[in-house]
């Protein structure tokens, strides 16, 4: 979804799981060719130029209509964020002959804020790639890569073939109710402070990273049935 906070997962892309297998194994692209570039350039965002759709509390803008401010550290350290907005996505799906309705939560960031959530994911993905190079787990963790342009299918296939090159194997597969909705959000913190020198985040990133937090937490607004109505 287009609208959903683009820095969920850069929030939680520390807590990717992961399966650990011989090194011997690992896909080359994830060690060689795959770090990211040194100087970061805002027009890799997706839909630079594009506006989103969905409503909200501002107007629509394209990422390249307000990367000045985006980009601007001073400007960051002083914006005020606004609410998100809630909503529930349904979808239907057919298992074994039988339709069952699945419903999911998703909150929406204002515009602006979605665009400022952007920068900084990207900028803490990059790190995030970084730290996983430098500490031997680069071809290990797979989930919110996005710098390596890999694929559900892609990684399944990497594991498939390193199982039966390897033979024997025991693997374990596991599923999460609820994952994000239960994060502990000062692990995630704590997390993102270990990127930078001596724990301490630049005030424009503590900014970001502590909105995003209470935003989810504290500040989002529900949007029912007579708040659609207004809009239809």
């Amino acid at each position: 979804m287009g609208g959903r906070i683009a820095l969920v997962n850069s929030l939680h892309l520390m807590l990717a799981c992961s399966v650990w297998v011989s090194r011997s194994y690992i896909p080359s692209r994830l060690i060689k060719g795959g770090e990211p570039v040194n100087d970061f350039d805002p027009s890799r965002i997706p839909g630079y130029a594009t506006k989103k759709s969905y409503a909200h509390f501002d107007y629509r803008v394209a990422f390249k209509d307000v990367e000045a401010r985006v980009c601007d550290a001073d400007f960051i350290q002083r914006h005020a964020f606004l609410p998100l907005i809630a909503n529930k996505l349904c979808h239907v799906r057919f298992w074994d002959g039988k339709k069952t309705l699945k419903t999911r939560g998703i909150a929406y960031a204002s515009h602006l804020d979605h665009r400022i959530f952007q920068y900084y994911a990207l900028q803490w993905g990059k790190l995030y790639d970084r730290r996983a190079l430098e500490t031997g787990i680069g071809g290990v963790a797979a989930a919110y890569r996005s710098g390596f342009h890999l694929t559900n299918y892609s990684v399944a296939a990497d594991a498939i073939d390193a199982i039966r090159r390897q033979g024997d194997s025991l693997v374990i597969t596991g599923d999460f109710t609820h994952f994000f909705d239960n994060l502990d959000h000062s692990y995630i913190r704590k997390a993102v402070r270990g990127f930078f020198n001596e724990g301490m985040l630049p005030p424009d990133h503590y900014q970001v990273l502590k909105n995003s937090i209470a935003l989810l937490l504290l500040a989002c607004w529900r949007f029912g049935e007579k708040e659609r109505a207004l809009l239809d």
